[in-house]
């Protein structure tokens, strides 16, 4: 599996959606024999953004996990909270577990249908993020705890506010909480002052050499390999064949929750 990143370049050779991709050297990743490749394919574009929001050092600048040996798999230090709303997106399902790996707690926001599959990646806690409560109910179950920052992975009107409320309180008990957002997409909403906020650029990866080969090279195939990191979303597979493309498209801009869409291709 890789990422393609004609995002960036602007080159025709480094997109999607055809039958062959000019890709990066240090964004590419074995894929396990345990693995089909329709699920594979799921991960290279979220991993890629959450991994930027949370470790590039324009973003929240945590530290990036290591793929360990032994039965356990989840980062045993606690570094400190994280708040990862949006929890059941692309972008959400691949930080929550590589802020889990790297040593943070992780509060969540999501539809309730999908908190025990958030859970089940190691979020301490998952709050629904429609509740009339939802500000309160993230500043009390993380009073008393330093906030290393918040990935807002939904981009909605609200969302990067109330995460602003939220570190904005916590910095007031806790000097060591951090005033960070980083967002999928670019924020719109005035912010109380102090407050930073970052735009993700998703294919940011391709030009930081050293992120990229320990994440893409080093932590992503050996996690996938022993089962400890999964590939998510679920695949939704529309169809076969590069005329399948528009459909899914459309397909997605209906609106899907915790799953990617994807169109096979090849034989």
């Amino acid at each position: 599996m890789a990422q393609c990143t004609a995002l960036a370049t602007s080159k025709p050779n480094d997109g999607g959606f055809q039958e062959y991709s000019q890709v990066h050297k240090n964004l590419v990743c074995k894929i396990p024999d345990s693995l089909a490749f329709k699920d594979a394919v799921v991960v290279p574009l979220g991993f890629s953004t959450a991994a930027i929001g949370l470790y590039s050092d324009d973003d929240l600048k945590l530290d990036i996990p290591v793929a360990t040996s032994g039965s356990s798999k989840q980062g045993t230090a606690n570094k400190g909270s994280l708040i990862i709303w949006g929890a059941a997106t692309s972008v959400g399902l691949n930080g929550v577990q590589l802020a889990v790996r790297s040593g943070y707690k992780v509060y969540a926001t999501a539809s309730p249908s999908n908190f025990d599959l958030i859970r089940s990646l190691g979020a301490a806690q998952v709050f629904d993020y429609s509740s009339f409560s939802i500000i309160d109910d993230l500043k009390s179950a993380t009073s008393g705890q330093p906030i290393v920052g918040a990935l807002d992975c939904a981009g909605k009107a609200g969302s990067t506010s109330s995460l602003a409320e939220i570190l904005t309180a916590s910095k007031s008990e806790q000097p060591g909480t951090r005033l960070s957002i980083s967002s999928v997409l670019p924020v719109k909403e005035i912010l109380p002052a102090g407050v930073e906020w970052n735009f993700i650029k998703g294919v940011a990866l391709r030009y930081d050499d050293n992120k990229s080969r320990a994440l893409w090279g080093s932590f992503l195939p050996k996690s996938l390999a022993d089962g400890s990191y999964r590939a998510l979303p679920e695949a939704l597979v529309v169809g076969h064949g590069l005329d399948k493309v528009q459909e899914a498209m459309e397909r997605q801009k209906s609106g899907v929750r915790a799953q990617k869409v994807v169109v096979t291709i090849g034989e």
